[in-house]
């Protein structure tokens, strides 16, 4: 990518910005922060130009960098081992995504926990759906496709309703996994769960299950 950046000893100077595949909005972004915004040509009647008077200034902090950069992004939403520090997120980060941030999703899914490693979440739509937490990150549509391709069983992904009414792309999981899995909704949010770990038996409901089999078993007898 040429970026014009000014003039040296009266002749126009440029930079030429060259990335990775997949990082597109890397090389936008560092062309953004480089370019000096040249004077309006004097063919360009007064106020003819959009950008007369108006030096480019630097993108709105609010703004999602690969955005403010102009580069095409695809909103992402993940909710376990993809999330920011997480066993995965360099799968994401390899391929040029900017993490955007949480996000909540609509009141329609359940989240089970899959027997994978490393170990992560299934989420399914459900009538009877809580609201999840989730992360939201930006990548190149390309970038997009090939992470889909190389996506392993039984993971899946679709359009995906958040809390706020706006839709992203969104994991999930088959019906084979969502039915086998553990029903761990009632976190809300798989660091939660990871972090909270399970909750240790009582020595009730030890005595009170170790009860409960020795009556059924003098039931067989």
């Amino acid at each position: 990518m040429a970026v014009p950046a000014g003039e040296v000893d009266g002749a126009q100077f440029g930079m030429t910005v060259v990335a990775r595949t997949f990082d597109d909005a890397v090389a936008a972004d560092i062309a953004r922060l480089l370019e000096v915004t040249p004077e309006v040509p004097a063919l360009f009647a007064a106020g003819a130009s959009p950008s007369a008077g108006q030096p480019a200034g630097p993108p709105a902090s609010s703004v999602p960098w690969p955005v403010a950069a102009g580069a095409a992004a695809v909103p992402l939403v993940v909710v376990g081992a993809h999330r920011k520090g997480q066993p995965l997120a360099h799968q994401l980060e390899e391929l040029g995504a900017a993490w955007d941030g949480t996000v909540r999703t609509a009141a329609r899914y359940r989240m089970v926990s899959l027997d994978t490693v490393p170990p992560k979440p299934g989420v399914y739509r459900s009538d009877d759906g809580a609201e999840l937490v989730g992360e939201r990150w930006l990548l190149p549509p390309a970038a997009l496709g090939s992470f889909l391709a190389s996506l392993p069983e039984p993971m899946l992904l679709g359009s995906m309703l958040l809390a706020d009414g706006t839709s992203a792309v969104g994991f999930a999981c088959d019906a084979v996994a969502a039915a086998g899995g553990e029903d761990i909704t009632a976190w809300g949010d798989w660091l939660a769960d990871r972090s909270g770990g399970r909750k240790e038996r009582s020595l009730w409901q030890d005595l009170g299950d170790a009860a409960l089999a020795g009556f059924t078993r003098g039931e067989r007898t």
